[in-house]
């Protein structure tokens, strides 16, 4: 990997590949540098040990204040992990062997971690203890040549009371700091544990908060005050628990949903010491609750757009969905290939699409012109009329393109009991049930939840999106 030495004493600058996606750049930079600290995989537990020389001394309140208030400008996310308030964990599962090749033990090396993300493209991560800039430029070339970490230019230099800060060129300087509200949350987590993530995670006008916590548990709290979101992904997430449970899914036992606060959810999970164990039930929840999926295309725009990352709320056989429920499933013509549309009539409906719009069962589906000259995000140049979309009580976006007829065969069919019928919100532009037919309940993976993260064709983050319901 190219390198280049900066004006900054000791400094490095480091090139990991395109400027890419911010969010997908942070995520894996924080798990990456951190995964030694305890927040990874959990193994046995062993004696640390003292702590080598340089590493910080035990943080005060006053110290998180001050790396808060150093924060880049618009901050939205903070975190620290302090490695001696977690369980131990297995370094070699995680970068055993860049961390053999660069000479460095991780866990014995860092006392602290501290890591802001500011929007649109801003990530800094100081990394107190004896770690050199030579140390952790060496680990990152390891993990990038290893083919796990993909993120923009970083810069590496070295922090005046040991360790160094790993930081995108316009995080490298201490900012204006992070909003107040959000710098009181950081405090109050790491009350909670020794390990804490906070963000800030809707528009200014639709706030979506964040609260993770690790001690001999992982906690995640959601909540989205005044609003219904976090409260309804919440109500859905618990509902897909309680099915694989009760259909005997193993593997569950750690994890546990609860509704509050009142405008969100939590969820925990305590953490194994078998290392087996913890990844069974990793691969429980995925199989069984929840599992991330990334929408490729814009047939389902502006519900879902390209770039969104979304948590998909696992389903046994379609058993949930219904009328008005986007959901990800395989494809009848290929079933390793797997598409997400709306589903607009199950088993028995008839379904009849011709130049008077949308019938279920002889009703028409009532929709109503919102905007004729719709810009959809990220593509300027495609115009489209934006409608609203009612269908058993539920209300949702489609597009529809202007001067395009109305099918010259119009469609008229029953949906076969066990089935579904999907199409795309994006009207004209979505290969879906008019194409390939009715979808097999058994074909349902799950019911898209809620967009996690979302990021546009530069790779930057679109913060407005992220902690959306799918509706």
């Amino acid at each position: 990997m190219p390198t280049r030495r900066i004006k900054a004493p000791r400094a490095r600058r480091i090139f990991c590949g395109s400027r890419g996606s911010f969010l997908v750049a942070s995520a894996l930079v924080a798990g990456h540098l951190l995964a030694g600290c305890g927040g990874n995989t959990p193994g046995p537990s062993a004696a640390v040990g003292p702590a080598p020389a340089g590493l910080a001394e035990p943080q005060t309140v006053e110290d998180r204040r001050t790396f808060a208030e150093r924060a880049p400008a618009r901050t939205r996310l903070l975190a620290q992990i302090e490695p001696k308030a977690l369980p131990a964990a297995d370094v070699s599962a995680v970068v055993g062997w860049g961390a053999a090749r660069c000479g460095v033990d991780i866990e014995r090396s860092i006392s602290r971690v501290q890591i802001a993300v500011a929007e649109p493209s801003e990530i800094r991560a100081d990394i107190l203890g004896s770690l050199t800039v030579e140390d952790v430029g060496c680990l990152l070339e390891a993990e990038q040549e290893g083919g796990r970490l993909r993120a923009g230019p970083l810069e590496i230099v070295p922090l005046p009371h040991g360790g160094v800060r790993v930081a995108t060129p316009g995080a490298l300087a201490d900012g204006p700091g992070a909003k107040e509200a959000l710098a009181r949350q950081l405090d109050a987590a790491l009350s909670r544990g020794g390990a804490a993530v906070v963000a800030d995670l809707g528009a200014a006008d639709a706030a979506i908060e964040l609260v993770a916590t690790v001690t001999d548990h992982l906690e995640v709290r959601l909540s989205s005050p005044g609003r219904s979101d976090a409260s309804v992904a919440g109500a859905r997430l618990g509902e897909a628990l309680a099915t694989a449970r009760q259909s005997g899914a193993a593997g569950l036992e750690a994890l546990e949903i609860a509704a509050a606060p009142a405008d969100g959810f939590v969820i925990r999970v305590k953490i194994a010491a078998d290392p087996a164990r913890a990844a069974g039930t990793a691969l429980a929840v995925r199989r069984h609750v929840i599992e991330s999926f990334k929408v490729p295309s814009g047939s389902m725009s502006p519900t879902v757009i390209p770039g969104d990352h979304l948590f998909v709320l696992k389903d046994k056989r379609g058993e949930r969905a219904g009328r008005g429920d986007v959901v990800v499933f395989r494809s009848p013509a290929n079933p390793s290939q797997r598409f997400i549309k709306r589903i607009i009539a199950t088993g028995g409906d008839r379904v009849q699409i011709d130049e008077r719009g949308l019938r279920i069962n002889g009703r028409l589906v009532p929709s109503e012109l919102v905007d004729a000259k719709h810009v959809i995000p990220g593509d300027e140049g495609q115009i489209r009329e934006l409608w609203q979309e009612t269908l058993d009580g539920r209300r949702y976006p489609i597009l529809r393109t202007p001067g395009v007829p109305a099918p010259s065969a119009p469609i008229d069919t029953t949906v076969p009991r066990g089935s579904v019928y999907v199409i795309g919100d994006n009207r004209d532009n979505s290969h879906d049930s008019r194409h390939f037919g009715p979808v097999s309940v058994e074909a349902i993976e799950g019911v898209a939840a809620v967009i996690y993260f979302s990021i546009d064709a530069n790779g930057l983050g679109r913060w407005e999106r992220t902690g959306l319901a799918v509706r």
